[in-house]
């Protein structure tokens, strides 16, 4: 359930690319922080948490983060279908084709 798009815990059972991007978006962050950015025992507040979508990209893992690599993990976890990134626009992201792509 941590994977999970806000879309897909409406109901619907595959809402497309865009939750793959979101689950992915969840992978790059927990890479980072070292943990999943939605975390909790109970299901229902975790449902919660993940429909309200606030991520944050404070304390110490995040300070050394480049900045396109902030601005990918967040486009990738935006709540909103519409605006989160495509597959296409991750492949396309500065941060994947910047020399520097391997500091994060």
């Amino acid at each position: 359930m941590c994977y999970m798009a806000p879309e897909a815990l409406s109901g619907e059972q595959y809402c497309g690319k865009k939750s793959d991007v979101w689950a992915l978006g969840v992978i790059l962050y927990s890479l980072i922080e070292g943990s999943l950015p939605f975390e909790n025992k109970l299901k229902d507040e975790l449902r919660e948490e993940i429909c309200k979508a606030k991520v944050t990209f404070e304390g110490p893992a995040w300070q050394n983060a480049s900045p396109a690599f902030v601005d990918l993990v967040s486009g990738m976890l935006d709540h909103n279908p519409t605006r989160r990134l495509s597959a296409f626009e991750v492949s396309l992201h500065p941060w994947l084709s910047s020399p520097l792509a391997v500091k994060m």
